[in-house]
């Protein structure tokens, strides 16, 4: 139950207090919408400009987010990339992003906006869309749930193995197993009579989400400077929520504000609270080299559980293991984290193919007293 629950406060603690405009992009990054109509879905997205207002001509790589939030948390890593020379390209999974920027079914359907249609629909369109755009094989940069949809198009045979050169996986979890009776099992009855109450295409947040969970409430405001922002009528006050977004290492209250998606439909909820391991994962193989991150705070993901994917998972291609000492789960894409890991990830990124066969490979590297490796 507390893996729960921490995860859906990780999930608020960055700042969906704070408004901002969601089409906002960070200083200097700029970009050209990229939207995309398949199977019944309007996908918005990305791809993002050099400073001459053209795409590069580099390696593209493909930025897939996490679960509640949508392509903005990307954009530090996408501002170093870019001025790297890679070609980058993000997209909404449906029913993510705020306002105009949210990717939305065409002509609902129970269960259209489920986990299941990301990985049979978005994700395979994704690639298509930036393998014809860039006329290159693409590289992946998935962030928890981001790394997870990617994986089970795999399993489902629907990625060509020619249109992937490698994959980078933060905080993901390894696959959609969870203990007997799925995640329903110790979620509060409360969260699921409103998560499985009217229609799956109807909006829920997160903040709803916490106010239907009795047990941790205590916990929750204790624990949330966020909540104590709001029950004091202080939300707008910048200064204060500076300071404290500041204290979480988030330096930029907008951008932490927009990578928040407000409100999603009950279906993904739905998804993620009826999880059973659908998909063959025992047979499936990464055909790209792999690099997996993963934060020693993280409490979603256990370390143990990404070493013993990457191990069954991987194929002669090989993979890499890194832990960020001190790190959690959502930080894995907030400035000062990137900042530490960025060496590393240049490395991989420039030469995937160099890591060598299906082994662990330690990568070790001291960056402001921060440990990478296992």
């Amino acid at each position: 139950m507390k893996k729960v629950f921490l995860f859906f406060v990780v999930l608020i603690a960055i700042g969906p207090f704070a408004h901002a405009r969601s089409s906002a992009l960070i200083s200097g990054l700029q970009a050209q919408p990229l939207p995309i109509e398949a199977e019944n879905i309007h996908l918005k997205g990305y791809r993002f400009l050099n400073k001459k207002g053209q795409p590069n001509t580099g390696r593209p790589l493909l930025f897939t987010h996490g679960l509640v939030s949508n392509y903005h948390e990307f954009e530090h890593m996408i501002a170093e990339q870019m001025a790297l020379g890679f070609d980058c390209y993000a997209f909404n999974f449906r029913g993510h992003g705020n306002e105009e920027e949210k990717s939305t079914v065409i002509e609902y359907h129970e269960g259209d906006y489920s986990f299941q249609k990301m990985a049979e629909v978005d994700f395979p369109t994704m690639i298509k869309t930036v393998r014809q755009s860039s006329g290159q094989k693409v590289t992946v940069i998935g962030h928890s749930m981001g790394g997870m949809v990617p994986r089970a198009s795999i399993a489902l045979g629907l990625i060509d193995p020619n249109d992937l050169e490698a994959m980078v996986l933060l905080g993901s979890p390894p696959h959609l197993r969870t203990k007997p009776g799925g995640l329903v099992s110790v979620m509060e009855k409360r969260l699921l009579k409103r998560i499985f109450s009217g229609s799956g295409q109807d909006p829920i947040s997160i903040l709803d989400a916490l106010h239907e969970l009795e047990e941790t409430m205590d916990l929750i405001h204790l624990i949330n400077p966020a909540y104590w922002l709001t029950k004091l009528g202080l939300e707008t006050h910048w200064e204060i929520l500076n300071d404290v977004i500041y204290m979480l290492g988030i330096h930029d209250t907008h951008w932490s504000a927009r990578s928040r998606t407000k409100f999603v439909p009950k279906d993904i909820m739905r998804s993620f609270a009826n999880f059973q391991d659908s998909y063959p994962y025992e047979d499936m193989k990464i055909s790209a080299p792999t690099l997996y991150i993963m934060g020693e705070k993280d409490a979603l993901v256990k370390a143990n559980d990404i070493i013993e994917a990457a191990k069954s998972q991987s194929s002669e291609a090989g993979y890499w293991l890194m832990t960020l000492k001190g790190v959690g789960h959502v930080s894995l894409v907030v400035p000062g984290v990137l900042k530490k890991y960025q060496e590393s990830l240049q490395k991989f990124l420039e030469k995937p193919e160099s890591i060598g066969p299906a082994n662990e490979t330690h990568l070790v590297s001291k960056c402001s007293g921060l440990l990478i490796g296992i």
